[in-house]
């Protein structure tokens, strides 16, 4: 059975409906379930990810899951610069969580557009900022990084950084 398993497991979602399976989830030993979100505005998270739980649904599930004495992580990913508030989640969640992960967003030609229009229905002031990320403007994401650490450090929070990044060439 599970009860003796020596094997890691580790569940990274979305979606709150992994609370269906808590039962399931606290016969595993070694368990580790990630949500991962980049904001606490529903309506950012809506229309960045329509198909995702609403943010409500996955700070909901970080309680039950706390309640249920399932250890769990928050995966801040993708970060949007200026937009995603790191200190708010990190403020909102502690108390449920043992550790924060970040990962930069990566603005590719597969998601480029996509970017670009949802910065343009809603956040117009930052299309210029975007596209000087998105050419090789690494300062702001070194900033950022040494920010984060920073506050994490000083606030006794557990954190892995997932930033890659690529200088131009």
């Amino acid at each position: 059975g599970l009860k003796n398993s020596e094997a890691d497991v580790e569940i990274l979602t979305k979606s709150s409906l992994v609370t269906r399976d808590i039962a399931y989830l606290k016969k595993i030993p070694r368990l580790k379930v990630g949500i991962s979100l980049n904001t606490l505005n529903n309506k950012i998270a809506r229309d960045l990810e329509p198909f995702a739980s609403s943010i409500s649904k996955r700070v909901e599930t970080f309680k039950i899951l706390k309640k249920n004495k399932i250890d769990c992580y928050a995966f801040i990913s993708p970060i949007f610069p200026e937009i995603t508030n790191f200190k708010e989640i990190i403020s909102t969640l502690s108390s449920y969580v043992s550790l924060f992960m970040f990962e930069n967003l990566n603005i590719r030609a597969n998601n480029s557009q996509r970017i670009i229009k949802f910065l343009e229905n809603n956040f117009p002031d930052l299309l210029s900022l975007y596209q000087k990320i998105k050419s090789g403007y690494m300062d702001y994401w070194n900033k950022l990084e040494t920010e984060i650490i920073r506050y994490c450090s000083e606030n006794g929070v557990r954190y892995k950084m997932f930033f890659h990044h690529k200088e131009k060439k």
